[in-house]
C-alpha cells in the first residue's frame, strides 16, 4: 500500500485498501475494518460512486457475518441504491440479495420477499444461475419461517440442485440447514436432525467456520 501514497495515487490507495479488505473478509482474516474504512473515505473524497458501493458491501457483509445485522441493513441498502445510480444492474441485485438475506434472519421474511422477486428477476434477465439459485434458497428459508414449509422445502430443493451443479459446497451446506429448520418447524425433527447432522459433518470437511456452532 505504500508505493501509492508515496506516488499520491490515490485512486490506486483506494483499490488498494479495497482489495486487501476483501481478502481479509473472505479468508477468515484479521477481524479489522481498517482497509475497508479507509477505502470507502478514499473513494468518497475522489467522487467514485462505484467503488464507494462495493467498499459498502464489503463492510456490510462483514457486519453480516459477525451477526451485526442492524449495523449491516442500511449500509448494503446504501450500496444497492449507488449501484443502481451508475447503472450497475448486477451488483444492485446483489446487494439486494444481501439485504433481503438480513431481513430473513431477523424473521422479517414478509419485507424481504418482493426484495427476493426483484432479485430474482433482475438474475435471470442477466443470466446469473449463481445468484438465482442463492435467491431460491432464501426464498425456500422465508417461506418455511412464515409457515409455508411445503412450498419451501420445494424452494430449498430447487437451490440445492442448482448449487450441486455450479460446485458450491458452502451454500449446499446452508440449503441442507435451511431444511432441516423447515422439517424442525413442520414438526419432524428426526428428519430435521439427520438432515443437520450431516450438514455439520460437511461444514466441518469444508472448514466452513461460518456454518459451524460456535
Amino acid at each position: 500500500v505504500g508505493e501509492p501514497t508515496a506516488a499520491g495515487e490515490r485512486d490506486a490507495l483506494a483499490q488498494a485498501h479495497l482489495v486487501l479488505h476483501t481478502v481479509e473478509l473472505w479468508s477468515a482474516g484479521p477481524q479489522s475494518e481498517q482497509h475497508g474504512v479507509t477505502a470507502l473515505h478514499l473513494f468518497e473524497q475522489l467522487g467514485d460512486l462505484g467503488g464507494q458501493a462495493h467498499a459498502l458491501n464489503n463492510l456490510a457483509l462483514r457486519r453480516l457475518v459477525e451477526g451485526r445485522w442492524p449495523a449491516a441493513l442500511p449500509m448494503f441498502t446504501r450500496a444497492a441504491k449507488i449501484f443502481r445510480r451508475v447503472g450497475d444492474a448486477t451488483n444492485a441485485a446483489n446487494a439486494t440479495y444481501n439485504r433481503a438475506d438480513v431481513l430473513v434472519r431477523q424473521g422479517r421474511s414478509d419485507e424481504a420477499w418482493p426484495l427476493l422477486q426483484e432479485t430474482l428477476r433482475i438474475a435471470h434477465a442477466v443470466g446469473d444461475e449463481e445468484l438465482v439459485a442463492l435467491v431460491l434458497k432464501e426464498q425456500g428459508r422465508a417461506r418455511s419461517r412464515a409457515g409455508d414449509v411445503d412450498e419451501g422445502l420445494e424452494l430449498l430443493g430447487w437451490a440445492r440442485a442448482r448449487l450441486v451443479d455450479l460446485g458450491e459446497p458452502h451454500e449446499v451446506v446452508d440449503a441442507d440447514v435451511a431444511a432441516a429448520e423447515a422439517h424442525l418447524l413442520a414438526g419432524r425433527p428426526h428428519r430435521a436432525l439427520t438432515l443437520i447432522e450431516t450438514a455439520l459433518t460437511e461444514a466441518a470437511s469444508l472448514r466452513a467456520a461460518t456454518l459451524l456452532p460456535s
